[in-house]
């Protein structure tokens, strides 16, 4: 396991391999993976069905520039943000679900 939190990368136009929500959940509930940078070129039916469904811990990053602040609110979705219901600091939020992992 990786002595520091680990990040996947999700940026399908750029690698040509799309990643479904049950697998970015699968890699998420991995030992070590605190998030995925997700940048799916916007928010579709597959970002919102990974977003109803978090691992614990699993923070999501937006990875895209145009939906990194669409709301200026609690709910921000920053590249240092977490894209989600709870609204915690991605990093914060990131490395304290790892207890126990």
């Amino acid at each position: 396991m990786s002595p520091v939190p680990l990040i996947v990368y999700h940026i399908p136009y750029r690698t040509g391999q799309p990643l479904d929500a049950d697998a970015l959940r699968a890699l998420g509930s991995l030992a070590g993976v605190a998030g995925v940078k997700y940048a799916a070129g916007g928010i579709d039916a597959e970002t919102v069905a990974l977003l109803g469904r978090l691992p614990d811990g699993f923070a999501v990053l937006a990875g895209d520039d145009a939906y990194a602040v669409p709301d200026a609110g609690a709910r921000r979705l920053g590249g240092g943000a977490r894209l989600g219901p709870s609204g915690d600091g991605a990093l914060r939020g990131a490395r304290g679900g790892l207890a126990g992992r």
